[in-house]
């Protein structure tokens, strides 16, 4: 109800209730990397909205997790780290990776392969990929819709970035 104040997740969103004119606002520059699902409908004339408060670039909703540590060296150039849900997609700092047939043809940057809920990407000998990647660093999409109002109306979705969902 303040930006002194802010809610930290969506999950504290999608198991609040709104009223027809209530606008739920994430604060620009930040990301968040949850589904968000509107619990409530708004009304004709009075939509809920969802949108962002603050100067700076719009507020980032990801279907992507970013994978920031837990990195083990496989071999020479190839790292691990357990990734529980296959991901259909991996970026590096932005860039969109190269799914590999196994652990042994990743040779270059960019990279990847998944098995038995383990990533494994390229990245310089001796070097993680926590530090090879930092902008924001690997991202694996991770879920399939990053906003659903299917089941909801009168819902306004303005200034939000909306990314990476399958």
């Amino acid at each position: 109800t303040s930006s002194s104040t802010p809610w930290q997740t969506i999950a504290k969103v999608n198991s609040s209730t709104f009223s027809a004119g209530n606008s739920i606002l994430f604060k620009a520059g930040d990301t968040w990397r949850e589904e968000l699902i509107p619990p409530s409908s708004g009304a004709s004339g009075t939509p809920i909205t969802f949108g962002s408060y603050w100067t700076g670039a719009q507020p980032i909703i990801s279907g992507s997790n970013l994978l920031s540590s837990g990195w083990t060296q496989n071999t020479t150039n190839v790292w691990k780290v357990t990734d529980t849900t296959a991901p259909n997609a991996v970026y590096f700092n932005g860039t969109f990776g190269t799914k590999m047939s196994s652990t042994s043809t990743i040779v270059a940057l960019y990279e990847w392969y998944w098995a038995s809920n383990v990533l494994y990407v390229w990245a310089p000998s001796n070097i993680s990929p926590a530090t090879t990647y930092t902008n924001p660093g690997v991202e694996t999409l991770a879920r399939n819709i990053v906003v659903s109002v299917a089941s909801q109306s009168y819902i306004n979705l303005t200034n939000l970035h909306l990314t990476e969902g399958n």
